[in-house]
């Protein structure tokens, strides 16, 4: 590969992480989470990662410092601190049973002290080689291999990285999360922790070849770096990729919901229709529960009944819900637009008797999925078959409670 290609692929993805980094860290600063602020320091690490694997990179720092080499240092302890974030993250998104937190604890400080221990150690092998050598990073370890402090350095760095992602792939594959991002993303990690491994078993036989004076072995090395690749890759977008994905179905469900936000709030909030908050999903899900409250009070329980038998035992038990919820908001939503309706709610004694939803009942947790269950059955046929019935009988969609003698 030419320094030219080399410099468009890494430079281009230090850029890629330059902008998920400071994705990671608004979210950081808008929610403080130790999750965030390690995902966070891994993507701004790779970032200076890439930008010393690159030759423009490395010839920057090289001259710098007037040791060509010296970019290989800040790349490779990089390397290991960013598998390190991966392998703690790891560990604490599998926690054990209550009983064994301590010996996560433990875990987690014993691995912490040796990856620092490690770094701190490659860092004085390095500083004691003599390097001589033209800086590029791809292909420091094969060119570098005959120097005893390089090898002592290249076997930490190399032991270390492989020690750490096998216990990181074994702990990702061998745990079942209930959360599904978080499995997502450690299915991502089991899968990028045997690309990187690829990376020290090609390098391997690549630099003992090298130390003693064979060369012919050093396509193995460059193999090992574009599993290496593969695996950075595979990491970074389990460290995003998931969360990506849980932005693009908010936006989706924001689509989905619109219908039934403005139904049951938009529509007689107008002026807040166009604020910067309407696009956040939790936002509208409050709005829009607070918009089925104020209808609750407009609502007809019997509608809920008459749905119920037009269905019949043909459809699931939550879609006739949903079906019954809409059609009351639908209904709600027309009475509460007429005035005499109004008129005589407020006059009437039971104004401050509410109907419940069918559903009302479902915890906060779960409300996003029953509300875009209701936003969906706003287009059902049946939905728009028994709006129809009322809409057809005025007395039915105009009936209010009985005016107060």
């Amino acid at each position: 590969m030419s320094d030219h290609a080399a410099n468009v692929i890494w430079l281009t993805v230090a850029a890629v992480n330059a902008i998920i980094t400071g994705w990671k860290t608004r979210a950081f600063f808008r929610e403080p989470t130790l999750t965030l602020a390690l995902i966070s320091a891994s993507f701004l690490i790779s970032v200076f990662v890439f930008l010393s694997i690159s030759p423009w990179g490395s010839e920057i720092i090289g001259r710098a410092l007037g040791k060509p080499s010296f970019a290989t240092l800040p790349a490779f302890v990089g390397i290991l601190a960013c598998y390190a974030i991966t392998h703690v993250l790891t560990m604490l998104w599998t926690p054990p049973p209550a009983s064994r937190r301590r010996l996560l604890h433990r875990q987690v400080i014993a691995w912490t002290v040796a990856y620092t221990g490690a770094s701190a150690a490659m860092t004085v092998l390095f500083l004691l080689a003599d390097l001589n050598g033209r800086g590029n990073v791809i292909r420091f370890n094969v060119e570098n291999a005959s120097d005893p402090y390089i090898q002592g350095f290249l076997a930490l760095f190399l032991g270390m990285l492989a020690c750490g992602t096998l216990s990181t792939w074994w702990r990702a594959r061998s745990t079942e999360i209930s959360d599904e991002r978080i499995q997502h993303v450690l299915r991502w990690f089991s899968a990028s922790m045997l690309f990187v491994c690829g990376y020290v078993v090609f390098n391997i036989p690549a630099i003992i070849s090298a130390a003693s004076g064979d060369r012919s072995l050093d396509g193995f090395s460059y193999i090992g770096q574009s599993f290496g690749a593969f695996g950075a890759l595979c990491t970074s977008y389990g460290m995003s990729g998931a969360a990506t994905h849980a932005w693009f179905l908010e936006r989706r469900d924001i689509r989905v919901l619109k219908p039934l936000w403005k139904l049951a709030y938009g529509d007689r909030n107008r002026g807040l229709a166009h604020t910067s908050v309407r696009f956040a999903l939790h936002r509208r899900i409050i709005e829009t529960l607070d918009g089925m409250r104020e209808l609750s009070f407009f609502a007809r329980a019997e509608l809920a009944e008459e749905v119920k038998s037009l269905a019949g035992g043909d459809l699931p038990r939550s879609q006739v819900e949903a079906i019954a919820t809409a059609v009351m908001l639908r209904d709600a939503a027309m009475r509460i637009s007429d005035p005499d309706t109004v008129r005589l709610k407020r006059a009437s004694a039971l104004s401050a008797s509410a109907v419940r939803f069918p559903g009302d009942h479902t915890a906060a947790s779960e409300q996003r999925a029953r509300l875009l269950d209701v936003a969906r059955a706003l287009r059902h046929p049946l939905t728009i078959e028994v709006t129809e019935l009322i809409t057809a009988e005025p007395k039915r969609l105009h009936d209010g409670p009985p005016a107060p003698r």
